[in-house]
């Protein structure tokens, strides 16, 4: 199950490292997260937005 483009919406200034040095795309969307190199000195490798919604 891949995640979707909103879950990875995540501003650069609150991506959550999810990798490792030179981890490839392949290797993070494997790992269940987000994959994006257009931004400099932020993680590439990040974790995906959580759903807010409670249910109780």
């Amino acid at each position: 199950m891949g995640l979707s483009p909103s879950q990875c919406a995540v501003p650069a200034a609150e991506r959550v490292d999810c990798g490792y040095p030179r981890v490839t795309k392949e290797q993070c969307q494997n790992r269940g997260c987000c994959f994006d190199n257009s931004i400099r000195n932020v993680p590439w490798c990040f974790k995906a937005l959580q759903d807010t919604e409670c249910t109780f």
